[in-house]
């Protein structure tokens, strides 16, 4: 299992998203800071990432932008490290 932490600015809140990659090829993500966390499996596509996390996110996000927020996890869920 692997795991990444960023910081998120966006959210004006001092916001962190953890996003751990399970042997079984998927990532758990989450930022508490919103009470918001999903699944994704590694292997979708990256618009298929982008479009679950935008329906997840906006039942959890009143202010700020979930289609960005989205497009930059699922760009973090391809890094190397991961």
């Amino acid at each position: 299992m692997k795991y990444l932490q960023k910081k998120l600015d966006d959210l004006h809140r001092n916001a962190h998203v953890y996003i751990i990659k399970t042997n079984d090829n998927k990532f758990v993500i989450s930022i508490p800071q919103i009470h918001w966390s999903t699944e994704l499996n590694a292997l979708d596509e990256f618009e298929q990432k982008v479009n679950h996390l935008i329906l997840s996110l906006n039942f959890h996000m009143y202010d700020g932008d979930s289609k960005a927020l989205a497009r930059r996890i699922s760009e973090w869920t391809n890094i190397k490290e991961l």
